[in-house]
């Protein structure tokens, strides 16, 4: 068992070949530009506010909401709060 506190900047909590945690921190008005993985991903938000964008889709996640995506799906985000979320990637059998 390991605690962790936020450092205030981008960092990786747990990392495999399977699996990939990283708190991610975006200041307010700061935009990650569209992008893609090859994981499964969940994105929860535990500070702040971002849109969350994808093919079709947009919308505002704060703490209490989260967003799921497939291998390959693009996305991007932009932070409206200064924001703080768990982005957990994963390879998961078919």
């Amino acid at each position: 068992m390991k605690r962790y506190d936020s450092i205030g900047r981008i960092g990786h909590i747990f990392e495999t070949d399977q699996q990939v945690v990283t708190d991610l921190v975006i200041p307010s008005g700061k935009e990650i530009p569209e992008h893609h993985v090859d994981y499964t991903v969940v994105v929860v938000p535990i500070k702040g506010k971002v849109i969350f964008s994808g093919h079709d889709f947009e919308t505002e996640l704060a703490p209490g909401s989260f967003v799921r995506m497939l291998p390959n799906e693009a996305h991007s985000l932009k932070a409206i709060e200064d924001s703080e979320l768990f982005v957990i990637k994963s390879k998961l059998e078919k």
